[in-house]
């Protein structure tokens, strides 16, 4: 079966409750399988992946985040999310030519506060190329975060984040770190965030000997 529960211990030993969380993994190749034939199929599957007490058709199931998902959904895993409606949504693998396609999906994502990117692709050579994004996000989303990109986000167009957005990654410092950008571009390149924007996530590389002090680090972000 291609979907499966994580840590099946922590999730019996979890307190009596009207409700229980449980963390779900699925097999990369299973995405159409699971999210392409709507909603009440990707219950059921839900359902087979619980402990059979939980399995009842009775339980009501809840998506509350959907992680390591494909970057270019097709029509009906798009449609799936939209009626999901996630509160966290994690995706992989973007690519430039899959920007306006996501972004068509993501404008759908009412619902959803926090939104990750993840291994982003190389043919993403410049920041501004988000734009594209960001101009269809749901206002609402309060978090957003591109990991492993290959470019520096020193041309990241902040004016264009979500009215609600007040966190934000991940910045990453130091030197031989793919997108990576030294201390002292960051301080002379990188854009002013909107005030609202209170966390800004950051990765500090570690391949050589740091120049300046920890505190001159830490004062930069304030």
């Amino acid at each position: 079966w291609p979907m499966e529960l994580h840590d099946l211990v922590g999730f019996v030993s979890q307190q009596a409750s009207t409700s229980v969380a449980a963390d779900l993994g699925f097999a990369a190749e299973a995405q159409e399988r699971l999210f392409g034939k709507g909603l009440e199929a990707l219950h059921n599957a839900v359902r087979v992946a619980l402990p059979a007490v939980f399995g009842r058709g009775n339980v009501s199931i809840v998506v509350d985040a959907i992680r390591d998902l494909s970057a270019a959904p097709s029509r009906a895993v798009a449609e799936t999310l939209r009626q999901a409606r996630p509160r966290i949504v994690g995706v992989e693998g973007l690519e430039a030519v899959d920007l306006i396609g996501w972004a068509i999906c993501a404008r759908s994502l009412l619902d959803a506060r926090v939104l990750v990117h993840t291994r982003l692709g190389a043919d993403l050579e410049d920041a501004a190329h988000f734009a594209a994004l960001l101009h269809d996000l749901p206002q609402a989303l309060q978090g957003l975060d591109f990991q492993n990109v290959a470019c520096p986000m020193s041309g990241f167009p902040v004016e264009l984040l979500p009215l609600d957005c007040e966190a934000f990654g991940t910045v990453v410092l130091g030197n031989g770190i793919r997108g990576s950008m030294c201390f002292e571009d960051f301080l002379a390149k990188f854009p002013a965030f909107p005030r609202r924007v209170a966390i800004v996530r950051a990765a500090l590389g570690s391949e050589g000997p740091w120049l300046h002090p920890g505190e001159a680090i830490a004062d930069a972000f304030l």
